[in-house]
């Protein structure tokens, strides 16, 4: 029977197998940053469109007739939408416009849905209780703009993610 002292120190094989546990850490780390950034930039793409369209509908005086928030309202914004949104009538976007008037506190919704709903809205505007008022002590209209883009990400997630934007403005007195 031959018995050896020696100890066999061999590490050829060390380094390949770290190196495959440093390269799987860091390709988890950077495909998980990539998420983030391309939801981050989704989130800020929807807050800039429900930004514009809040801007557009608070200066109800100058863009639109009447008063109160309409439906044909919508018709108009959709050139808009398709501007800031390219292919808006094939996307998975939904758009809510909701408007507590100024002197009536009648509530109004428009929904401009081209496709599949991206969200819905689980609280009216005007069961907030928002009232503002001028320095003159007149009551100004409140809109708010909700924005749900429905991205299809295959990082993590099998089922798509909904990104919102979402605005609350003082219209401008009439």
């Amino acid at each position: 029977m031959t018995i050896s002292t020696k100890n066999i120190f061999d590490e050829k094989g060390s380094i390949s197998i770290e190196a495959a546990f440093i390269v799987f850490f860091f390709g988890v780390i950077l495909s998980f940053s990539m998420y983030k950034a391309i939801m981050y930039a989704q989130h800020l793409k929807a807050y800039k469109i429900a930004t514009q369209i809040a801007e557009i509908v608070s200066q109800r005086n100058i863009f639109f007739e009447g008063k109160d928030l309409s439906y044909s309202d919508g018709n108009k914004l959709k050139p808009i939408l398709e501007s800031l949104i390219p292919e808006f009538s094939k996307s998975n976007v939904s758009i809510y416009i909701e408007e507590q008037a100024y002197a009536t506190r009648n509530y109004k919704i428009i929904e401009l849905t081209p496709g599949e709903r991206a969200c819905r809205i689980k609280t009216r505007l005007d069961s907030y209780g928002i009232n503002v008022v001028t320095s003159y002590g007149k009551s100004n209209a409140i809109y708010r703009v909700i924005v749900c883009l429905k991205n299809s990400t295959d990082f993590f997630l099998d089922t798509p993610e909904v990104v919102a934007g979402v605005v609350l403005q003082p219209g401008h007195h009439h």
